[in-house]
């Protein structure tokens, strides 16, 4: 198993993407590997809900091939009780290879952020116990830790 594959297993939040243009998925993993791996040692999964082992962050990435679906907004799907898993559809449009690297990581992380809120709001509707509090300390020291790397 390689490390991409043991992060994804391990981690509370875990990232894939789908690319319409060959060759951004090398420059997009780049940002994507080191969030992984601190997001694997800071934020376990299983560690907030005993109904939630993880979020799937799944990237859309626009391009000039057109073939699956790019979300307007993100969207939050239905949550898998045999999985104990809830995946968040959000597109990177074409404007992102411009911004910063900077600016690409607090994207990312904005992300993030936006999946834990959207997750724990719908599990909280169907009454199931969620840290809320915890897992936003947790991914606040995951931030810090990543804008740090390139600081």
């Amino acid at each position: 198993m390689n490390n991409h594959t043991e992060y994804l297993i391990n981690s509370s939040i875990s990232f894939t993407a789908i690319f319409g243009d060959e060759g951004k998925e090398i420059k997009l993993r780049s940002y994507l590997l080191s969030l992984e791996k601190i997001l694997a040692d800071k934020m376990p999964a299983a560690k907030y809900s005993k109904h939630l082992d993880f979020i799937l962050i799944d990237l859309r990435v626009d391009g000039f091939l057109k073939w699956f679906t790019i979300p307007d907004k993100p969207k939050l799907m239905n949550y898998s009780s045999k999985n104990r898993d809830i995946s968040y559809q959000v597109s990177i449009k074409k404007d992102f290879w411009l911004l910063s690297s900077k600016n690409k990581q607090e994207y990312l992380l904005n992300i993030a952020k936006d999946a834990i809120n959207a997750t724990c709001a719908r599990l909280k509707k169907k009454k199931f116990d969620v840290d809320l509090v915890g897992m936003m300390n947790d991914f606040d020291e995951v931030a810090r830790e990543y804008r740090s790397i390139t600081s």
